[in-house]
């Protein structure tokens, strides 16, 4: 959908007309309608974990082609949004500092506050370059005003992990914002304000389990079958994140779109299994198309539309593990552990570090999430590895109001925040665009 298409001719605020001029949205200088200071919004989004992600070779606008299904679980990111005044700040058409009346480059807008909480939030550079602040500013951006907010995100989606932590959370800031500012903006439009954003930001708004190709922004929705059981893993994940920028860049350098290699450093049972599941592919010549990445196959979407645990473990694939694995070797040991746990497959999670294991049920994702933390422990960084059991589909993103007031507090850990002009101290930068 094209920009244009997307902003159409105006959004109605707060059951004022649709226009694009000011006077029309609020009347002769009034505050926007229907809203009050204090006004609350609670939202939530997904995490996700890639049950097959096919990347094809690097565009030379440096985009893949990835070809993926997307299974939302129930480890989620939670947060509020909180109104601050209900005076308008009018925002240019041009994204950015300048459009969204930031004080200086880098900078939050001024109508915009932000803080997270919970484990690892204090790693998170909170500036124009996080996703809530890009999400914040890409609505107002379409919409042409803002409405002074405060924003606060509990983090519980494990941070840099392969779990789109970070989309989530831009996921849930369209929901929330839509909502406060009484913005009447549908499903269709919020992704493809999320499209703009990054490639996991639409799934966190549609949920459930989809089938995505293209840049896999588009996911095509793939409910599942009525009354069909859900699926459950466990999940770990180290305080150490890894890049996805480098993991991408590491499938590049090692591969040339050569996929078959793609499986060279995979676990012992990734390389039991692999001639199976490249029976099963129906993906494109790499000859006639080096960037086409290789298609899900029908067996594996038929699996996970079931629910079939033990049928989908021998066809999940994920073309960016290897990449991963050479960054981060001692990954293994937590396949390997997972393995001689019970788990049906273990696998990276989307670009890792985070590993998944495909369990038969809830209770069998306990039992291997136990097994695994009491052998291991740590990784071999020294790191603690923390578990945790979720289970899929579920919806995506939500709001909800919750009345006016004055907001709480996010509950949580060590929290961050940097409203317009402030600068907090130093703290690392890492990648959490997923």
């Amino acid at each position: 959908m094209s920009a244009e298409a997307v902003r159409g001719q105006g959004v109605p605020v707060g059951g004022v007309g649709a226009t694009s001029s000011p006077e029309a949205v609020r009347g002769q200088g009034e505050p926007v309608r229907g809203v009050s200071v204090g006004d609350r919004v609670e939202a939530r989004a997904p995490g996700k974990v890639n049950l097959y992600l096919g990347c094809g070779g690097r565009l030379p606008d440096g985009y893949h082609l990835l070809d993926t299904v997307f299974l939302a679980v129930d480890l989620e990111e939670r947060g509020s949004a909180t109104l601050l005044g209900t005076e308008p700040v009018w925002i240019g058409s041009e994204p950015g500092p300048a459009g969204a009346a930031a004080g200086a480059v880098g900078a939050l807008p001024n109508w915009l506050e932000v803080s997270f909480a919970g484990q690892g939030s204090e790693q998170l550079a909170v500036d124009a370059t996080n996703l809530v602040v890009r999400a914040a500013v890409a609505l107002a951006t379409h919409l042409g005003y803002a409405l002074p907010t405060r924003i606060e995100v509990e983090k519980r989606v494990p941070i840099a992990a392969g779990m789109a932590g970070g989309s989530a959370d831009a996921a849930l800031t369209l929901r929330a914002l839509n909502e406060l500012w009484a913005a009447g903006l549908d499903l269709d439009q919020l992704t493809a304000l999320g499209r703009r954003l990054g490639a996991d930001v639409p799934f966190g708004l549609v949920g459930g389990l989809a089938h995505a190709g293209a840049r896999g922004d588009e996911p095509v929705a793939m409910a599942a079958l009525p009354g069909a059981p859900q699926l459950h893993l466990a999940f770990f994940a180290s305080p150490l994140g890894l890049s996805t920028p480098a993991v991408f860049g590491e499938f590049d350098r090692a591969n040339e779109f050569d996929r078959a290699s793609e499986f060279d450093r995979a676990s012992e049972f990734d390389r039991a299994n692999e001639s199976d599941r490249a029976s099963e592919a129906t993906g494109v010549d790499d000859a006639a198309d080096a960037a086409a990445p290789r298609v899900a196959p029908a067996a594996l979407l038929e699996a996970a539309r079931a629910g079939d645990a033990a049928a989908l473990a021998g066809l999940i694939a994920n073309d960016l593990q290897a990449p991963a694995l050479r960054l981060r070797p001692e990954l293994e040991r937590t396949i390997a552990a997972a393995h001689e746990a019970g788990a049906l497959r273990a696998f990276v999670s989307g670009s890792g570090p985070t590993i998944a294991a495909l369990c038969s049920s809830r209770e069998h994702a306990e039992q291997v999430a136990a097994a695994v933390t009491a052998a291991l422990g740590e990784d071999e960084l020294g790191y603690p590895l923390r578990a945790v059991v979720a289970s899929g589909p579920v919806p995506g993103a939500s709001a909800t109001s919750t009345g006016p007031g004055a907001g709480t507090d996010v509950p949580g850990g060590a929290s961050v925040a940097l409203t317009a002009g402030g600068v907090p101290g130093a703290r690392t930068r890492i990648d959490e665009e997923n």
